[in-house]
């Protein structure tokens, strides 16, 4: 059945003209490090600063302040609690122990007020090695479900945000640990619930209605928009 209309959050925010307008991490435990993504909304003024802390249970683990020169920056945290092999284990996400770091960003620019931005990542590395998948280097056993994200009352988009925790809590209980998403671009808040509680995702792009040069151009545009989102 076609969907139409608003099924997933909306929100209205107050924010400075020159903020933050996307973040991303790409973190490393094998160079126990932290790539930072920052896009502003408008060219940096000089003396445009960003100060980025990564902290555990409320202890602070790494902080940098860079200056930004650019619209789209990249910063490299060094995250020496990882250079420990003996203590690792205590800072990688994993389905089995859903470790996240949590993250806060303030942008300071001349003439405007600050901008701040909390997230959080989790340091875990995939491979594939002899036919089997690897986490953090150690051979993973993915045991997957199909998730159509269908509910019976509201279709696509779900009754309530506490739906959605619960949704991913039952299928830990069940035991697995991984969900593959059919054909559905899920909401963000799901996500957050599969980082936090610790659930593999397996994401599917709805199906095109047929095979043309527009629909290869349409696809690849929002695909390249889902992962950024």
């Amino acid at each position: 059945a076609r969907t139409s209309g608003i099924w997933q959050p909306v929100w209205l925010e107050s924010v400075p003209r020159q903020r933050i307008e996307r973040l991303s991490w790409r973190p490393s435990a094998a160079d126990a490090e932290v790539t930072v993504g920052l896009e502003l909304a408008a060219p940096p003024a000089p003396g445009t600063r960003a100060r980025i802390r990564l902290s555990l249970h409320g202890e602070l683990l790494a902080e940098h302040t860079a200056l930004l020169t650019r619209t789209e920056s990249t910063v490299r945290l060094a995250f020496d609690a990882l250079r420990n092999g003996q203590a690792q284990d205590d800072y990688l996400w994993s389905p089995e122990r859903p470790t996240l770091v949590d993250a806060e960003i303030e942008l300071t620019a001349p003439g405007h007020d600050p901008d701040r931005v909390a997230s959080y990542l989790g340091f875990r590395d995939i491979g594939a090695e002899g036919g089997r998948f690897l986490l953090n280097d150690r051979p993973h056993t993915v045991r997957g479900v199909l998730s159509q994200g269908y509910w019976p009352a509201s279709h696509l988009a779900a009754p309530d945000a506490d739906a959605l925790r619960a949704e991913v809590e039952l299928i830990k209980e069940l035991g697995f640990t991984t969900v593959r998403v059919h054909q559905k671009i899920e909401d963000p808040r799901f996500l957050y619930w599969t980082d936090k509680l610790g659930l593999l995702v397996w994401e599917e792009m709805p199906s095109a209605y047929e095979f043309t040069d527009t629909s290869v151009a349409r696809l690849t545009r929002e695909w390249i928009e889902v992962v950024r989102r």
